[in-house]
């Protein structure tokens, strides 16, 4: 299904070219407490969901000071956590809300089958996102003019951030750590298909682990919170590479991996592959040696989004992971 998905992403992100629409990332922002036992309970079914689906969701981890206001997490940055919550009006932890809809709660946080709708979902405008030296671009690509109240907002976010919580919480994802625009946003128009260009810079506070940090941009409506569409330096939509994806997917897992990749190959006879950054640099290559699975060491690449490439004889097949 996850493959599935990734291939109608890249068929609606080169229809964008020709007056169409674009996936709609999922923007899931999770609001959560490190002194709340039940966070803790029912974060780990999320953070589940959040990587079966991580090709196609972007997840913000705001921490308001309910129940506790002793977290050091809301401590950090409790101007920007306790805003974020009053846009919504949320006063209680842990709470979801996805592309600025409805707060939704309860066991489990999130199910499958409504995040499953909310990726099905198109969009009129890309967000993409490339980032150098602390320098965040965000580029708006839309289709033609988008009415109402627009806010570009730009968040920094802490991908894996891990520490023992109060409530016993070891791994704390997407924290969000600073705004990079006003909590509000920065406003905008669109009134054509013509593509604008933001440029944010940035220096890294005490704290934040550098080779963790990275920019998320969204796209809201203020006056009915819908997210228009969201982007971040992952996402295959700001690849080089995304004219070149060909139509047979290949399986590989784990979507997130820190050591070893896992390829379930379409045949046993030996291929060529290629890992390939998303600058669409070869980073690294190899031969299968015809087993049905084959296993790729990756512990030496930079965190990133990367391209893994089997060069079969007739179409190649491709996937995607990021390296944490």
């Amino acid at each position: 299904m996850k493959n599935f998905l990734v291939l109608v992403g890249f068929i609606g992100f080169t229809a964008l070219a020709f007056g169409q629409t674009v996936p709609r990332y999922v923007l899931v922002e999770h609001f959560t407490n490190t002194w709340c036992p039940i966070c803790a309970s029912r974060n780990p079914a999320l953070n589940d969901l959040m990587e079966k689906y991580a090709q196609n969701v972007h997840r913000v981890s705001i921490h308001p000071p309910y129940p506790y206001s002793g977290c050091p997490l809301y401590q950090f940055n409790k101007i920007e956590n306790q805003d974020r919550a009053n846009y919504y009006n949320i006063f209680g932890s842990p709470s979801v809300v996805l592309n600025g809809g409805n707060t939704l709660g309860g066991t489990p946080l999130v199910s499958e089958e409504i995040l499953k709708k909310e990726i099905q979902k198109t969009s009129p405008l890309a967000v993409v996102v490339t980032e150098s030296n602390k320098v965040v671009t965000v580029t708006l690509k839309p289709n033609g003019s988008i009415n109402g109240s627009l806010r570009l907002m730009v968040l920094l976010a802490e991908r894996n951030l891990r520490f023992t919580a109060s409530n016993g919480e070891l791994d704390h994802h997407d924290v969000m750590r600073k705004f990079l625009t006003l909590v509000t946003g920065q406003e905008i128009t669109i009134p054509d298909a013509k593509e604008q260009k933001f440029t944010f810079t940035y220096t890294d506070q005490n704290g934040w682990k550098p080779e963790e940090m990275y920019a998320l941009a969204f796209v809201q409506n203020a006056s009915t919170h819908e997210v228009i569409n969201s982007g971040t330096r992952f996402d295959a939509l700001t690849t080089p590479l995304k004219a070149a994806i060909p139509t047979q997917s290949l399986k590989i897992y784990p979507s997130i991996a820190s050591d070893l990749v896992y390829m379930d190959l379409p045949t046993h006879t030996p291929a060529g592959w290629d890992i390939i950054n998303a600058q669409g640099q070869i980073m690294l290559k190899g031969v299968t040696s015809g087993q049905k699975i084959h296993s790729i060491y990756i512990g030496a690449l930079p965190h990133g989004l990367y391209w893994l490439k089997l060069n079969s004889e007739s179409t190649p097949y491709t996937a995607r992971f990021i390296k944490r």
